[in-house]
């Protein structure tokens, strides 16, 4: 899956692949000198406007040329770097520009920046609207002072090599007029370039957005079920995270979830080796799949008006079918504990599904809260507990005569607990709701029901 820093390593490749092209062969003449300098100056503008993208995502002031007044701050230190280069802050009539057609390393590396700038855009706006779940880290600020050093490096590099490329534009025969107006020199730039450095070191702590993938979700088909099993899982994980901002006001979804969450623990303690044919095995993947199967069967009281969400059931079928293929329950995993690649990756998967589980685990409870706050969850008034209709006379009424009523707060609140129960390894599922299985079951019976 194509990531931020994928495309922040393509675009150094290309950097140091201009350079060492410049090295091997030197400027021709004066064409091929303004080019490449142009080439030059397109990848310092690109490696501004990512900068400025970075600090300022809301686009308020893209191209910066004049430092702000006012306290310094690892903002105001970045936006000093590139006002520092005087040729493109602002740009000057006499800056070269390349030709159309001119090829150039820097030009692709310019090129690959604009496209990992547009990468981050897909999990936020510029307005501010949100895309994915995974657009909070995207927005947080210290994440992206710490994802400045790669651009910054790169910018370093390239002040650092002005002096030898004004040398051979001379020795290509451009005038030194031309050169000096061309390439002026770049000392306060790179002192600038210094003290960002160190601002940006401040906020080191924060994990940099290297990690941020397309927000697009393919899925391989055809490099086996482990590729699959694992776009699928990313799937999944956006379809939950977009009910919580475009709820579909449907419990059967939330049903769906809390079934694949009891399937997802189950696989993955079989992964791990555990047998699920003992009674008496305990394990912490195994509590919250009993976790997950406790919220199963409490969910299916509830009625909402909103039906299943087609794409999100298409895929937690999907994601079923591949567990059966890559961790059957009928046989446990007799490789867990060995060193071995196909293992690891295996492992490593169904971890993953667990962990997608957690944070699908987070975002149903607020879709569940929202459903019940908008009073769009009812059940059947006789399912109530005597606790549940105490204190309401009308609840008493509607369990005599077996009318549906709004799920009163009693209620959901128990539903909520068994979702926090899902998160909490050791947790005991059973003791908050009265429709909790009392007695042991295994894994199969109950996938097999759900």
């Amino acid at each position: 899956m194509l990531t931020y820093g994928d495309l922040l390593g393509q675009a150094g490749a290309h950097t140091h692949r201009g350079l060492a092209a410049l090295d091997a062969s030197r400027l021709r003449d004066f064409d091929h000198a303004r080019n490449v300098i142009g080439a030059y100056y397109e990848l310092l503008t690109a490696l501004r406007n990512h900068t400025s993208r970075l600090i300022d995502p809301r686009r308020l002031n893209l191209h910066v040329y004049k430092l702000p007044k006012g306290p310094e701050t690892t903002d105001t230190a970045l936006v000093a770097v590139y006002a520092a280069i005087g040729p493109i802050s602002p740009p000057r009539p006499w800056t070269p520009y390349p030709d159309a057609n001119f090829e150039h390393p820097w030009r692709d590396a310019a090129t690959v920046l604009g496209a990992a700038a547009d990468l981050l855009d897909t999990h936020v706006t510029f307005t501010g609207v949100q895309r994915s779940s995974t657009a909070a880290p995207v927005e947080d600020i210290h994440r992206r002072h710490s994802t400045l050093v790669g651009p910054l490096t790169l910018t370093g590099t390239l002040l650092a090599y002005e002096q030898r490329l004004a040398l051979q534009a001379l020795q290509a025969g451009v005038p030194s007029p031309d050169v000096q107006r061309w390439l002026p020199g770049t000392t306060y730039a790179r002192r600038a370039l210094e003290r960002a450095l160190t601002l940006v070191d401040d906020d080191h702590d924060a994990p940099p957005l290297h990690d941020v993938p397309l927000n697009e979700h393919t899925v391989r088909t055809t490099d086996g079920p482990l590729p699959e099993l694992q776009d699928r899982l990313a799937r999944l994980r956006h379809g939950a995270w977009a009910l919580t901002h475009h709820p579909d006001y449907s419990i059967a979804t939330l049903h769906d979830l809390a079934g694949l969450g009891m399937a997802i623990h189950a696989h993955a303690a079989v992964a791990h080796g555990i047998d699920l044919h003992h009674p008496d095995t305990t394990h912490p993947l195994l509590t919250r799949a009993r976790a997950w199967q406790a919220l199963v069967i409490d969910l299916r009281d509830y009625l909402a008006p909103g039906p299943p969400q087609p794409d999100i059931r298409t895929e937690v079928l999907a994601v079923r079918d591949l567990l059966d293929q890559v961790a059957p329950l009928h046989e446990p995993n007799r490789l867990a504990g060995l060193d071995d690649a196909s293992n690891k990756q295996l492992l490593s998967t169904v971890n993953t599904a667990v962990t997608t589980m957690n944070n699908i685990s987070d975002w149903n409870v607020r879709a569940f809260t929202q459903l019940a706050a908008h009073q769009q969850l009812h059940l059947p008034a006789r399912l109530l507990s005597g606790n549940d209709i105490t204190d309401d006379p009308t609840l008493v009424t509607a369990k005599l005569t077996g009318l549906r009523v709004t799920a009163p707060t009693s209620r959901t609140t128990r539903t909520l607990h068994l979702y926090a129960d899902t998160r909490a390894v050791g947790a005991a599922s059973t003791d908050r709701s009265p429709r909790a299985p009392t007695r042991p079951m295994t894994m199969q019976s109950v996938l097999q029901r759900t």
